[in-house]
């Protein structure tokens, strides 16, 4: 699944979710080539739960959590340079695993 569906998947969930039809939201911005390596719905704040969206570039990863109702993106960067896997943790935190250096990263 390329970027480009991802995005337009966030933005018809958010549009729907505000039931405003017709109405564009400016969702971020473009920083470079990538593209959506993992994504899972995973756990948020206060018991709730968020979908979260691994975006890969050459050197760098964005973790990207949307909320759901809202679609409102909370964005963690990392440099690590991307991230094939992601899981959620018996302890409720979400782990990365990264192609360049095969490291496991934690949030």
């Amino acid at each position: 699944m390329g970027i480009g569906w991802v995005v337009a998947g966030m933005a018809a969930l958010a549009l729907a979710a505000l039931n405003t039809p017709g109405r564009f939201e400016d969702l971020g911005v473009f920083i470079g080539r990538g593209g959506a390596m993992s994504s899972l719905v995973g756990p948020g704040p206060n018991g709730t739960e968020r979908l979260y969206v691994c975006y890969t570039y050459l050197s760098s990863l964005d973790l990207v959590a949307y909320a759901p109702g809202t679609g409102k993106p909370t964005v963690w960067q990392n440099p690590e340079g991307g991230a094939w896997a992601m899981e959620t943790g018996p302890d409720g935190r979400l782990y990365l695993g990264t192609y360049f250096q095969g490291h496991i990263l934690r949030l």
